[in-house]
């Protein structure tokens, strides 16, 4: 069965504000109509960085890289996380889908943002909307710690996927937006170890 990779924020960014709550459903549900049978892997919107986010305030950071992006982002601001995280499930119904979360650091942060997952599907419940309450939650592996916590973020989560170009980044202090160092980040470099197998 064929299967897709959804980055939310190629929707959203620059122009999110939580009055889509009505209209990302909508987005989400047109996506899964076009895969068909295929699954599709939605990543829970991923900002700062070199992606800014008009939540954001327009704020800029010393190291963005370093900074409050991804998980950071999300459980800085439970409106935004649990808003989409609600747009996510409404449209649940419409196709086979998987949630994927950016940027993954340790286990704390994956149990957080699981936390806000079951409060989204108890007030859809109560709510009586229809949506898939088992949906499949995963991790995006980018960042050195994930990697050394592969066994026990397994625990916790039901699927991984590599992240490889902020990966690499971290592992090869190698800035993706900086022309004049990327010839370390050539395939396969020695440092980058096996992708976790899950």
């Amino acid at each position: 069965m064929a299967f897709c990779f959804f980055f939310t924020d190629t929707a959203t960014t620059g122009i999110y504000t939580l009055s889509l709550h009505d209209a990302l459903p909508i987005c989400y549900r047109d996506v899964l109509d076009r895969v068909g049978d295929g699954d599709v892997i939605f990543r829970v919107l991923d900002v700062g960085g070199d992606k800014l986010l008009a939540a954001m305030g327009g704020v800029r950071e010393y190291n963005p890289f370093l900074g409050v992006r991804g998980a950071r982002f999300l459980l800085r601001n439970p409106e935004i996380l649990q808003t989409q995280l609600r747009a996510l499930y409404r449209a649940s119904v419409s196709g086979s889908m998987k949630l994927m979360f950016p940027m993954i650091c340790d286990v704390e942060e994956l149990r957080a943002l699981h936390s806000h997952c079951e409060r989204v599907r108890d007030a859809l419940t109560r709510e009586g909307h229809e949506f898939d309450p088992d949906l499949d939650l995963g991790v995006m592996i980018e960042t050195p710690s994930a990697v050394a916590m592969a066994p026990e973020l397994a625990q916790e989560c039901d699927f991984f996927r590599p992240g490889t170009h902020d990966l690499t980044q971290y592992l090869l202090a190698v800035a993706r937006p900086n022309p004049r160092v990327t010839y370390p980040a050539r395939p396969a470099p020695p440092a980058a170890p096996p992708a976790p197998d899950r």
